[in-house]
């Protein structure tokens, strides 16, 4: 205990990862996602919002998707009040939102028709990239979930949520995920010492810019701090982010979800 461990229960991490061995996809579609909830505990908080963006290959933003959660009112007086504080999502929207099995449900299919119109990175050596028609790929792109702070928090709260409400979960052994943290941690002489989202994409927007803690608002801000790193790195955001891709391990996470739910 005093050592402590991924199986123990005071240092458990319920979305528990392998690397990613794959080689360097061909097709790859890059999504950033983000959650609102009723506080940081992934064991006992509820999620009230979700929100994702797309990332287009000419470095632009693409498709959003987002909604927010039902959570039962008692969640949200015992639980959500300091978090109100922040996202600002008033309890009179949450209670009449879909539930998480409808907006996970809505969500997957977002994912889906991203998926089924792939827009295929350009593999032209032109310098006059701005001509260049997109085309619809033919091939299945592998699908990147992106989220700051993700493994220890996102990814979890929605393994969590998943698990809560008895949906399969076979979905995230197909995905690959990329936590952006560790992007900017290892990138701290570009992007500056200060991890948290908001402090990022200061340094890179303008804090005029920034608006407060809406889930898409912070998918936007975080779709620009990445496309940021990857020109300051001199490679594309696809690869940057592929280069920091991990698999979960779903029979050993659903352990250890189980064991701490």
């Amino acid at each position: 205990m005093r050592r402590g461990s991924d199986f123990c229960l005071f240092h458990a991490r319920p979305f528990m990862t392998n690397p990613c061995l794959d080689r360097y996809p061909s097709s790859t579609e890059i999504i950033l996602l983000d959650l609102e909830t009723t506080g940081v505990s992934v064991t006992e908080d509820r999620i009230v919002e979700l929100a994702a963006v797309q990332m287009l290959p000419n470095h632009m933003i693409g498709h959003t998707f987002s909604t927010s959660v039902f959570v039962d009112i008692d969640i949200l007086t015992s639980r959500g009040q300091d978090a109100a504080h922040v996202h600002g999502i008033e309890q009179e929207e949450i209670t009449i939102s879909p539930t998480f099995p409808v907006a996970w449900r809505s969500f997957l299919q977002f994912i889906e028709s991203l998926s089924n119109y792939h827009i295929q990175e350009s593999t032209s050596d032109s310098e006059d990239e701005s001509r260049e028609v997109p085309m619809i790929s033919d091939e299945y792109p592998g699908i990147v979930i992106g989220a700051h702070n993700g493994i220890k928090f996102d990814f979890a709260m929605l393994l969590f949520e998943c698990y809560r409400h008895n949906l399969d979960m076979s979905v995230f052994e197909h995905w690959v995920f990329v936590d952006t943290i560790h992007i900017t941690a290892a990138a701290k002489d570009i992007i500056g010492p200060c991890l948290k989202l908001q402090c990022l994409a200061g340094n890179v927007c303008g804090v005029d810019e920034l608006r407060a803690h809406r889930a898409r608002d912070d998918c936007v801000a975080l779709c620009r701090v990445v496309m940021y790193m990857a020109f300051k790195l001199g490679i594309s955001f696809r690869r940057l982010m592929v280069a920091f891709a991990v698999r979960v391990d779903v029979p050993t996470s659903l352990k250890q979800v189980s064991a701490m739910a």
